[in-house]
């Protein structure tokens, strides 16, 4: 997909508070991923109850990768922000 610069810097402007607006806009893009993964995972549940294995391993499977990998991925990137804070934080002390 191809993004605007405008969608782009709203998620990081390129200054240190954009690393804050970065840190909020995963959190919000993490649960709105999250309740799509709860519901389609109780639809493929309820899939499997009456019998349709088939499409609940398939909407299963879609639902992980569509889903499940986002959160986990907008997690991996909190984790490393938060290291690279770690990491600026000795600097910031240091120029004051």
């Amino acid at each position: 997909m191809i993004q605007s610069k405008n969608q782009r810097k709203k998620y990081f402007n390129g200054k240190e508070n954009g690393i804050s607006n970065l840190v909020e806009q995963s959190m919000k893009s993490e649960f709105g991923h999250l309740i799509p993964l709860i519901i389609i995972s109780f639809v493929s549940i309820y899939l499997i109850a009456i019998g349709a294995i088939k499409l609940a391993v398939f909407s299963l499977l879609i639902n992980l990768i569509g889903n499940l990998y986002p959160i986990i991925l907008q997690r991996h990137h909190r984790m490393r922000i938060q290291s690279i804070r770690k990491r600026q934080q000795p600097n910031l002390v240091n120029r004051k």
